[in-house]
């Protein structure tokens, strides 16, 4: 005996919907990269920071960062930058910047498990699902002849 009939999804009172949830393109969209910030007396980048940041905006993510995520990217970029400018042998202070850099680029669903806290999925994931949905459904593959009378022949 079947159980009760399912309620229309309309009236139930939880739907358990996030509101972050999102579908990222395997590539980044065509968005312009915005230009580094300028820095006071004309000093520049480390390569190391302008490598993330173009890092960042060719990301799958890019897509879901607006204008106001901008300022907050250049403070993840200082962040960086002052990282690689810190000499080896200060290790406390490099580690407690490895600190903040971590913590800031959770604001922006730069590692795997912010995305999953996040729920962005990556378009690659949607193409992973197909193909091993197209696997399953493929026909078995049939044989005129059992393989396994092979290996009885062997002996």
């Amino acid at each position: 005996m079947p159980g009760p009939v399912p309620k229309n999804p309309q009236i139930r009172q939880r739907r358990n919907k996030v509101t972050t949830a999102a579908m990222l393109p395997k590539k980044s969209p065509e968005k312009k990269i915005p230009e580094l910030p300028h820095r006071r007396g004309n000093r520049k980048w480390t390569p190391e920071a302008e490598a993330f940041w173009k890092e960042i905006w060719n990301s799958a993510m890019a897509a879901e960062f607006n204008d106001v995520d901008i300022q907050g990217l250049h403070v993840l970029l200082d962040l960086v930058d002052t990282y690689w400018r810190l000499p080896a042998k200060e290790i406390g202070k490099k580690k407690e910047m490895a600190n903040e850099i971590r913590l800031q680029r959770q604001c922006f669903g730069l590692t795997p498990l912010d995305r999953m806290r996040l729920q962005w999925e990556t378009e690659k994931a949607d193409n992973a699902k197909t193909k091993g949905q197209r696997r399953r459904n493929a026909p078995v593959k049939t044989y005129k002849v059992d393989p396994r009378t092979v290996l009885d022949g062997a002996n």
